[in-house]
């Protein structure tokens, strides 16, 4: 929850790297030997940029299509 709020990322959207390795959703950090000053990589899962991408243009789509419905509309 912590990292979702400094990150903008929400649970399911992140990869927590740990020596190299992606630790799994259901596994503690202190249990695959993460310490204190020890250092864990945060990405963003990639599948979810797609997915986010995907979205925007689709919404941009659609606005600049009902941008030209309107425009269309106003003409008559």
């Amino acid at each position: 929850m912590i990292l979702s709020m400094v990150s903008g990322l929400e649970p399911r959207e992140q990869r927590l790297l740990f020596k190299g390795k992606e630790r799994e959703d259901n596994e503690f950090l202190h249990m695959v030997g993460v310490r204190d000053k020890d250092k864990v990589l945060l990405l963003e899962d990639p599948a979810i940029k797609v997915i986010k991408f995907s979205n925007i243009y689709t919404n941009f789509s659609s606005a600049q299509l009902l941008s030209s419905i309107s425009y269309q509309g106003t003409k008559l």
